[in-house]
């Protein structure tokens, strides 16, 4: 503890009863009511020559444009560089529907953006009450490993990633006051038949890890690269209690992680960001979709009146969500240049947290791990902004959801992970 400080500090976020949900596009009204609440949560670190601050929040995404006013304010009170904070979400589906593509035009309503205005208000409070309450502190890195939450969705044989990083920030005395934890995986316990407000299985895990601590310490939840990565194949109900199962089983792995936990000793902190543009897919004909559309309609149609096993209902159901999305970037016209997006580095010590703004497959997050030259790469998805899905070229032959409702060509991917490791060398 020679030369770091940390700050952590959380608050909840008041979601009004009948907004609207996001996540499922099946959802009949709005929420009625809250189950558990949802929280922004910041982890400041300081080493005496640079600050970084990693914010994270039980929302489905946090746009570019919630992200730059974040920062933006953070910097004009505390002169920390914008490329030095990193905010990103959980992606429960089970929060307010706060983001709208911009690739597809659809307007934001008033309630909606008086939310917006609200809830990046509290982040930003928090973040900066993280800033105003550090103190000495030392870090450790753990690892483990859980295969019963996350499997690849679109084919449990595929690709997965059951690895869980913990980053264990602890005070002068030895106690545990934060816990950084990421695992891979869409929080999709819950269904689009659930109207409450609910971080799902993250949000469970983080509840449990605190009573762990006795209320002593901050629990924050960071995704991975679990654009095919969910609990569809795993779960074995959708309701609360099997939320509260999942949650334990992440927790607990957690607790496995920091048992085996080694310090980062005197760690160095570093940033470095930079905005790429990323290759949009090519458009078909608007026939062409249409046609799509009417046949992943009659599939999802057929599956759902056959009363199918849930998992194949779900894929149909999906795969015509796909083709609708796809329609609707056709008739938008905006679609017609490359999207650029930031992706940000931010080192500590041996530990890299490694920020996306997408929903990244696994086998890049996984190929970014085993080339990044960093002992701990750390992938955090839905980071400072939400592009949309980074597929595998197999997906797109394979014509599934995700690469039908992303706006990026299927060699989105590689230009990714090049540019990835490409800012691992200006930050060494």
């Amino acid at each position: 503890m020679i030369n770091l400080r940390a700050g952590v500090a959380k608050n909840k976020f008041d979601i009004p009863p009948g907004f609207r949900m996001g996540g499922y596009d099946n959802r009949e009204s709005g929420n009625t009511g809250t189950h558990d609440n949802l929280y922004t949560k910041s982890l400041a670190l300081d080493d005496g020559k640079n600050t970084l601050v990693i914010i994270t929040n039980d929302l489905l995404a946090i746009d570019g444009e919630m992200t730059a006013i974040i920062r933006r304010k953070i910097r004009h009170q505390t002169g920390i560089p914008e490329y030095n904070i990193l905010v990103c979400a959980s992606h429960t589906h089970s929060g307010p529907d706060l983001y709208m593509d911009g690739f597809i035009s659809i307007a934001l309503d008033q309630a909606t953006r008086e939310l917006r205005t609200a809830l990046t208000h509290t982040i930003l409070e928090n973040a900066l009450n993280s800033l105003e309450h550090m103190c000495p502190a030392g870090l450790y890195i753990g690892k483990s490993f859980c295969s019963k939450i996350a499997a690849n969705r679109i084919d449990p044989a595929l690709p997965s990633d059951p690895s869980i990083n913990v980053l264990q920030v602890v005070n002068e005395a030895g106690e545990t006051i934060a816990v950084l934890i990421n695992y891979t995986c869409h929080p999709t316990v819950l269904g689009a038949d659930n109207l409450l407000i609910s971080a799902d299985f993250p949000g469970a895990a983080e509840r449990i890890l605190e009573e762990h601590f006795m209320g002593k310490a901050v629990a924050l939840f960071s995704n991975g690269a679990c654009g095919n990565q969910s609990t569809r194949f795993t779960r074995r109900s959708q309701d609360f209690e099997e939320v509260e199962r999942m949650g334990n089983l992440l927790a607990k792995s957690a607790i496995e992680a920091m048992e085996n936990a080694v310090s980062c000793g005197d760690v160095e902190l570093r940033a470095a960001s930079r905005v790429v543009e990323l290759p949009i897919r090519k458009l078909p004909p608007i026939e062409e979709a249409l046609e799509h559309l009417k046949e992943a309609k009659e599939l999802k149609d057929k599956a759902i009146a056959e009363k199918r096993p849930f998992s194949e209902t779900r894929l149909a159901f999906t795969r015509y969500q796909g083709a609708y999305i796809t329609v609707k970037m056709i008739e938008s016209g905006k679609l017609c240049k490359n999207l650029s997006g930031e992706i940000q580095i931010l080192k500590i010590g041996d530990v890299e947290l490694i920020g996306l703004p997408v929903e990244l497959f696994v086998e890049y997050g996984l190929s970014i791990k085993q080339k990044s030259r960093s002992k701990n790469p750390i992938i955090i998805g839905y980071a400072n902004d939400y592009l949309g899905y980074v597929y595998t070229p197999e997906e797109a032959k394979r014509g599934g959801y995700e690469a039908w409702a992303s706006p990026f060509a299927s060699e989105a991917g590689t230009v990714l992970v090049e540019q990835v490791l490409s800012i691992e060398e200006k930050i060494y």
